[in-house]
């Protein structure tokens, strides 16, 4: 039979034994109480490591190969699945930390702004007064007394306080807002309001991506127009970490600007399965003490000193053997990504930053293993990271598939699925369809007949006349039997 885009299982969950323990218990326990899968907790958590991880530290991946600690995760679940509980749980210790280092930045600089003013209007008073002056040696002295208020308000300007979250932002209050806050910001948030931002929703349906891009690598940004202050990053870092409904991922595919520029091939792609349906109400509670552990892991990430624009990169190695796999998994990768021949050539924009993907989460892995920027990343660490990878890939093929499956396959593909699952070795419409109806495709047996149809012409079922025990009067409905490969039992 021909394949049909998007009709294998569904992918696995996420591989939560490659997360280092602090992590695995706390998403394990955050997924129980929620009663959610555990693929968003773990999604969420990778996203606030990143947050406070990004421009703290780099990862070296050899040959000069160097990527910052930023990952985008974009998780899809249906409503009514907890998106928001899960966000709040995993979030709530970096507001506790931005609030923590705001109080600290109020207290030193307590009594500056109102030194600040006055300052700046002893310069006005003495602007107009050196004006004013008419000998020589009186502007001097003036000139003198400027030089001096000038350094005392340079003393006194202070950076506004530190942010580590920000959330629905236009991409010009994002470029100051990096400013701002030494180069980097996150973005975690269980609504899509950020791709409609960047798609256009405030600048006449025009893509603004040209920050967000740079600042999923790091790239020096510079904005110069009339009639507003200059921007300038040297290394913007945005972490993106979304919890959304599928409907996001199907909008997505209809804005081609932004697979085309490379946006959508910087997330990392989750769509795991919805427990609506199955969640018992009688939940456990989070124990507090992983919740207490979760903060102080997220905290002790934050009090790395940032990397300022004038300072050198805190880069972390891989040991031999950490590297050695890396370089085996880039080679098994590299055929797949064949112009004519990789089975992954139709989304290389996601394949081809895979390597570079499971580079960034060794070294947020290690991190959260609480282990030192100096010590090398051990290869049972790079072992976690390219599971997650390989379990990412099953993902984002999973979401690529479906953007490119059309709405005539979707009701096949849902009876494809429906035979592999229940094993049915003959059936009718009429019985495909009382299995089926109440999914949003089906709703008449004419779509089933459509699916049938489709599939028949793919060779993955094929129908034969019923007639009555006499060999002669044929019944109404024929019987459709499905290839055999669809009967086998899963291993």
């Amino acid at each position: 039979p021909e394949p049909l885009e998007g009709a294998g299982d569904p992918p696995g969950p996420f591989p939560v034994e490659a997360l280092p323990v602090r992590v695995r218990e706390f998403v394990q326990a955050l997924a129980a109480t929620t009663q959610t899968p555990v693929d968003m907790a773990a999604m969420t958590a990778l996203s606030a490591l990143s947050v406070v991880a990004a421009n703290r530290a780099w990862i070296h991946g050899g040959s000069g190969w160097t990527e910052p600690l930023i990952v985008w995760t974009l998780t899809a679940l249906p409503p009514a699945s907890r998106k928001s509980a899960v966000v709040s749980a995993v979030t709530r210790p970096l507001y506790a930390i931005e609030r923590r280092t705001q109080q600290a930045h109020a207290e030193t600089h307590r009594g500056a702004e109102e030194r600040l003013a006055v300052a700046v209007r002893r310069r006005e008073l003495l602007i107009n007064k050196a004006s004013k002056a008419e000998s020589r040696q009186e502007r001097a002295s003036l000139q003198a007394e400027l030089d001096d208020v000038a350094a005392e308000i340079g003393e006194l300007t202070v950076e506004p306080p530190p942010r580590l979250l920000v959330d629905d932002i236009t991409p010009e209050a994002l470029g100051i807002a990096l400013q701002n806050n030494r180069g980097h910001v996150g973005i975690i948030s269980a609504e899509g309001g950020v791709f409609a931002s960047i798609s256009g929703r405030y600048q006449q349906g025009t893509p603004q991506l040209d920050l967000i891009l740079k600042a999923y690598d790091g790239d020096p940004y510079r904005v110069d127009r009339v009639g507003r202050d200059p921007i300038t990053i040297d290394r913007p870092a945005v972490v993106l970490g979304l919890v959304v409904q599928p409907h996001v991922l199907a909008e997505t595919a209809q804005t081609p600007a932004l697979r085309e520029r490379g946006l959508m091939g910087r997330f990392t792609y989750c769509v795991p399965q919805d427990t609506v349906g199955t969640r018992s109400v009688d939940a456990p509670e989070l124990p507090q003490h992983l919740a207490d552990d979760w903060h102080r892991l997220l905290a002790g990430i934050a009090d790395i000193p940032v990397c300022d624009d004038d300072s050198a990169l805190r880069v972390m190695h891989l040991d031999p053997d950490a590297l050695e796999l890396h370089r085996g998994f880039r080679a098994a990768l590299e055929p797949r990504l064949h112009t004519e021949t990789g089975d992954l050539a139709f989304m290389a924009d996601w394949a081809g930053k895979l390597a570079g993907r499971v580079l960034r989460i060794a070294g947020l892995l290690h991190l959260a293993e609480g282990r030192p920027t100096s010590e090398c990343i051990s290869f049972d660490t790079m072992r976690g990271a390219v599971e997650i990878g390989e379990w990412a890939l099953l993902h984002a093929v999973a979401v690529y598939g479906g953007w490119r499956t059309t709405g005539r396959d979707e009701g096949a593909v849902r009876v494809l699925r429906w035979i592999r699952r229940t094993r049915t070795p003959e059936f009718t419409v009429r019985e495909a369809y009382q299995a089926l109806r109440g999914q949003t495709w089906c709703a008449r047996s004419d779509d089933v007949k459509e699916a049938l149809v489709i599939l028949a012409e793919a060779g993955w079922v094929t129908s034969v006349e019923r007639t009555m025990s006499d060999g002669k009067r044929r019944l109404r409905d024929g019987t459709f039997i499905p290839h055999p490969d669809l009967l086998k039992e899963v291993p």
